[in-house]
């Protein structure tokens, strides 16, 4: 039984969209399996305020789907994490078509405690994060002995 024109056209056009939709789905995939994702942090401002206080600007890129960045200050061995940006996952950037970089800048002022001893990272800097990786910006060591830090991280 022979097939129509009409029917072969529209079922070679079929089978493109399929062909171009499987083959975005792979790069994607492929995309987000390599060792490229992370987040990099640009520290633009530390400095210290009044009631011991750090005050930081920065910007953060995530890199890799489904990848976040975070900000957070560590005392007395609990983490407390201020801000974190997180990006989609891979069915997500396809949708939004960012192709896994994500651009922000934050900034905030945060309590440390008075410090008798504080050391802080020279500015500007930039860190580039793997997932599981942190990066200690402030270390604090009060008149008690007890340590506090502010750090940034990728999970």
């Amino acid at each position: 039984m022979p097939v129509s024109r009409k029917k072969a056209v529209a079922l070679a056009i079929v089978v493109i969209a399929v062909i171009i939709v499987f083959s975005t789905i792979t790069y994607f995939v492929l995309m987000a399996s390599t060792d490229e994702a992370g987040a990099v942090f640009s520290i633009n401002d530390l400095k210290t305020g009044d009631y011991g206080t750090i005050k930081i600007q920065y910007d953060l890129e995530l890199i890799g789907f489904d990848v976040s960045g975070y900000f957070g200050k560590r005392q007395n061995n609990k983490d407390e994490k201020y801000a974190k940006v997180q990006n989609g996952g891979i069915f997500t950037e396809i949708i939004l078509g960012n192709h896994g970089r994500d651009l922000s800048s934050l900034k905030g002022s945060y309590v440390i405690g008075e410090c008798e001893t504080l050391d802080m990272i020279a500015v500007p800097a930039k860190f580039e994060l793997k997932p599981g990786e942190e990066k200690i910006l402030v270390s604090c060591i009060d008149a008690e002995g007890r340590v506090t830090e502010l750090f940034v991280g990728c999970k």
